[in-house]
Protein backbone atom coordinates (compact mmCIF):
# COMPACT_ATOMS: atom_id res chain seq x y z
CA UNK A 1 0.00 0.00 0.00
CA UNK A 2 2.97 2.50 1.05
CA UNK A 3 3.90 1.46 -3.16
CA UNK A 4 0.80 3.54 -4.29
CA UNK A 5 0.63 6.44 -1.97
CA UNK A 6 3.96 7.46 -2.76
CA UNK A 7 3.51 8.14 -6.47
CA UNK A 8 0.19 10.01 -5.24
CA UNK A 9 1.94 12.14 -3.10
CA UNK A 10 4.88 12.88 -6.42
CA UNK A 11 2.22 13.45 -8.47
CA UNK A 12 0.47 15.99 -6.03
CA UNK A 13 3.68 18.04 -5.73
CA UNK A 14 4.08 17.96 -9.56
CA UNK A 15 1.06 19.40 -10.12
CA UNK A 16 1.37 22.42 -7.59
CA UNK A 17 4.76 23.32 -8.64
CA UNK A 18 2.96 23.83 -12.36
CA UNK A 19 0.24 25.70 -11.09
CA UNK A 20 2.61 28.04 -8.90
CA UNK A 21 5.33 28.48 -12.03
CA UNK A 22 2.55 29.14 -14.62
CA UNK A 23 0.81 32.38 -12.95
CA UNK A 24 1.47 35.58 -14.66
CA UNK A 25 2.49 38.08 -12.56
CA UNK A 26 0.76 41.44 -12.17
CA UNK A 27 2.66 43.97 -14.09
CA UNK A 28 3.81 46.75 -11.70
CA UNK A 29 3.20 50.79 -13.21
CA UNK A 30 6.26 52.63 -14.36
CA UNK A 31 6.66 55.06 -11.62
CA UNK A 32 5.96 58.77 -12.90
CA UNK A 33 8.89 60.80 -13.57
CA UNK A 34 8.18 64.54 -11.93
CA UNK A 35 8.13 66.83 -14.10
CA UNK A 36 10.86 69.96 -13.50
CA UNK A 37 9.45 73.19 -13.94
CA UNK A 38 11.31 75.62 -16.02
CA UNK A 39 14.11 77.64 -14.40
CA UNK A 40 13.39 81.06 -15.18
CA UNK A 41 16.20 82.43 -17.54
CA UNK A 42 17.46 86.17 -15.40
CA UNK A 43 17.19 89.31 -17.81
CA UNK A 44 20.33 90.98 -18.21
CA UNK A 45 21.34 93.78 -15.98
CA UNK A 46 22.27 96.67 -17.71
CA UNK A 47 25.99 97.85 -17.34
CA UNK A 48 26.52 100.89 -15.37
CA UNK A 49 27.88 104.04 -17.75
CA UNK A 50 30.34 104.42 -16.83
CA UNK A 51 32.34 108.01 -18.18
CA UNK A 52 35.58 108.77 -19.07
CA UNK A 53 38.08 110.25 -16.88
CA UNK A 54 39.12 112.85 -17.90
CA UNK A 55 43.15 113.03 -18.30
CA UNK A 56 45.25 115.59 -16.08
CA UNK A 57 46.53 118.13 -17.73
CA UNK A 58 49.83 118.26 -17.66
CA UNK A 59 51.72 120.86 -16.21
CA UNK A 60 53.62 123.52 -18.67
CA UNK A 61 57.38 122.79 -18.85
CA UNK A 62 60.00 125.39 -18.24
CA UNK A 63 62.02 125.73 -21.44
CA UNK A 64 65.40 126.34 -20.28
CA UNK A 65 67.18 129.68 -20.82
CA UNK A 66 70.45 130.17 -22.27
CA UNK A 67 70.74 133.72 -20.72
CA UNK A 68 72.98 133.42 -18.03
CA UNK A 69 72.02 135.37 -14.55
CA UNK A 70 74.05 138.75 -14.42
CA UNK A 71 76.66 138.85 -11.71
CA UNK A 72 76.77 141.71 -9.51
CA UNK A 73 78.58 144.65 -10.67
CA UNK A 74 80.54 148.13 -9.14
CA UNK A 75 77.87 150.84 -8.23
CA UNK A 76 78.39 152.97 -10.71
CA UNK A 77 77.90 150.33 -13.66
CA UNK A 78 74.64 148.67 -11.56
CA UNK A 79 73.10 152.26 -11.28
CA UNK A 80 73.77 153.24 -15.07
CA UNK A 81 71.66 149.61 -15.80
CA UNK A 82 68.56 150.76 -13.97
CA UNK A 83 66.52 152.80 -15.87
CA UNK A 84 64.36 155.02 -13.02
CA UNK A 85 67.81 155.63 -11.89
CA UNK A 86 69.00 157.71 -15.09
CA UNK A 87 69.01 160.87 -13.61
CA UNK A 88 71.08 159.78 -10.47
CA UNK A 89 73.66 158.19 -13.18
CA UNK A 90 74.01 161.15 -14.98
CA UNK A 91 74.37 163.43 -11.93
CA UNK A 92 77.50 161.10 -10.67
CA UNK A 93 79.39 161.00 -13.83
CA UNK A 94 79.12 164.90 -14.19
CA UNK A 95 79.88 165.47 -10.41
CA UNK A 96 83.29 163.34 -11.03
CA UNK A 97 81.93 160.17 -8.85
CA UNK A 98 82.02 157.19 -11.57
CA UNK A 99 85.52 156.58 -10.58
CA UNK A 100 84.59 156.43 -6.55
CA UNK A 101 81.80 154.19 -6.87
CA UNK A 102 83.66 151.54 -8.99
CA UNK A 103 86.10 150.89 -6.57
CA UNK A 104 86.76 150.82 -3.00
CA UNK A 105 84.31 151.18 -0.03
CA UNK A 106 81.86 149.29 0.25
CA UNK A 107 79.31 151.97 0.50
CA UNK A 108 75.17 152.28 1.20
CA UNK A 109 73.59 154.28 -1.63
CA UNK A 110 70.58 156.25 -1.26
CA UNK A 111 69.67 156.32 -4.44
CA UNK A 112 66.61 159.07 -5.77
CA UNK A 113 64.71 157.95 -8.34
CA UNK A 114 64.16 159.97 -11.82
CA UNK A 115 60.87 161.10 -10.24
CA UNK A 116 62.47 162.27 -7.33
CA UNK A 117 64.90 164.65 -9.36
CA UNK A 118 61.94 165.85 -11.29
CA UNK A 119 59.77 166.51 -8.14
CA UNK A 120 62.87 169.33 -7.16
CA UNK A 121 62.36 173.08 -8.32
CA UNK A 122 63.84 173.97 -11.03
CA UNK A 123 67.70 174.87 -11.02
CA UNK A 124 67.81 173.17 -7.56
CA UNK A 125 71.06 171.51 -8.18
CA UNK A 126 72.64 173.35 -11.60
CA UNK A 127 74.88 174.30 -8.80
CA UNK A 128 78.03 171.75 -9.66
CA UNK A 129 79.22 172.34 -5.93
CA UNK A 130 75.62 171.72 -4.57
CA UNK A 131 75.30 168.74 -6.68
CA UNK A 132 78.41 167.72 -5.16
CA UNK A 133 77.09 167.81 -1.61
CA UNK A 134 74.10 166.56 -2.32
CA UNK A 135 75.01 163.31 -3.95
CA UNK A 136 77.82 162.83 -0.98
CA UNK A 137 75.03 163.57 1.23
CA UNK A 138 73.55 160.02 0.13
CA UNK A 139 75.91 157.77 0.45
CA UNK A 140 77.32 156.19 3.67
CA UNK A 141 80.10 154.30 4.07
CA UNK A 142 79.84 150.69 4.71
CA UNK A 143 77.29 147.99 3.69
CA UNK A 144 74.55 148.44 5.81
CA UNK A 145 71.54 145.58 5.49
CA UNK A 146 68.06 146.93 6.40
CA UNK A 147 68.13 145.48 10.10
CA UNK A 148 70.76 147.58 10.49
CA UNK A 149 69.40 150.97 9.43
CA UNK A 150 66.37 150.11 11.61
CA UNK A 151 68.60 150.27 14.75
CA UNK A 152 69.89 153.29 13.58
CA UNK A 153 68.15 157.21 14.69
CA UNK A 154 71.40 158.65 12.22
CA UNK A 155 73.98 158.31 10.13
CA UNK A 156 76.86 159.79 9.64
CA UNK A 157 77.29 160.64 5.58
CA UNK A 158 80.29 160.65 3.12
CA UNK A 159 79.71 164.56 3.37
CA UNK A 160 80.34 164.66 7.13
CA UNK A 161 76.71 165.73 7.99
CA UNK A 162 74.63 163.63 9.77
CA UNK A 163 71.29 161.71 8.26
CA UNK A 164 68.14 161.51 10.52
CA UNK A 165 66.45 157.91 9.77
CA UNK A 166 63.20 156.82 11.39
CA UNK A 167 60.53 153.46 10.79
CA UNK A 168 56.90 153.85 10.23
CA UNK A 169 55.67 150.81 9.94
CA UNK A 170 57.81 148.29 7.64
CA UNK A 171 59.23 151.64 6.11
CA UNK A 172 62.27 153.21 6.43
CA UNK A 173 62.20 157.31 6.12
CA UNK A 174 65.12 159.64 5.85
CA UNK A 175 65.62 163.11 6.26
CA UNK A 176 63.41 165.71 8.33
CA UNK A 177 61.98 169.59 7.82
CA UNK A 178 65.37 170.61 7.77
CA UNK A 179 66.47 168.12 4.92
CA UNK A 180 63.61 167.43 2.85
CA UNK A 181 61.40 163.43 3.47
CA UNK A 182 62.69 160.46 1.34
CA UNK A 183 61.33 156.94 1.73
CA UNK A 184 62.98 153.78 0.72
CA UNK A 185 61.25 151.83 -1.92
CA UNK A 186 61.51 148.33 -2.53
CA UNK A 187 64.52 146.21 -1.44
CA UNK A 188 67.55 146.45 -1.61
CA UNK A 189 69.95 146.15 -4.52
CA UNK A 190 73.61 144.37 -4.07
CA UNK A 191 76.45 145.05 -6.29
CA UNK A 192 80.26 144.16 -5.72
CA UNK A 193 81.18 147.47 -3.20
CA UNK A 194 77.93 148.39 -1.77
CA UNK A 195 74.58 148.27 -2.12
CA UNK A 196 71.70 150.43 -2.88
CA UNK A 197 68.39 151.56 -1.40
CA UNK A 198 66.07 153.15 -4.11
CA UNK A 199 64.33 156.42 -2.52
CA UNK A 200 61.34 158.86 -3.79
CA UNK A 201 62.99 162.14 -2.48
CA UNK A 202 66.18 164.11 -3.28
CA UNK A 203 68.16 165.33 -0.13
CA UNK A 204 69.54 168.55 0.34
CA UNK A 205 71.59 169.32 3.37
CA UNK A 206 71.41 173.00 4.47
CA UNK A 207 75.96 173.00 4.58
CA UNK A 208 75.19 172.01 0.63
CA UNK A 209 77.59 174.03 -1.58
CA UNK A 210 79.34 175.92 1.14
CA UNK A 211 83.23 176.01 1.49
Amino acid sequence: MKRFILPGLLTLALFILIGCGGSTPTPVPPTATPTSEPTATPEPTAEATTEPTAEPTPEPTVAPTDTPVPEPVDLAATLAAIPELSRLSAAIEQAGLVEKLQSGGPFTLFAPTDAAFDALPAGALDDEDVLFDVLLYHMVAGELIPDDLAAQSSLTTLLGDELPLRMEGDVLHLGDDAVGQAAVTGDPIQATNGVIYMVDGVLIPESAGQP
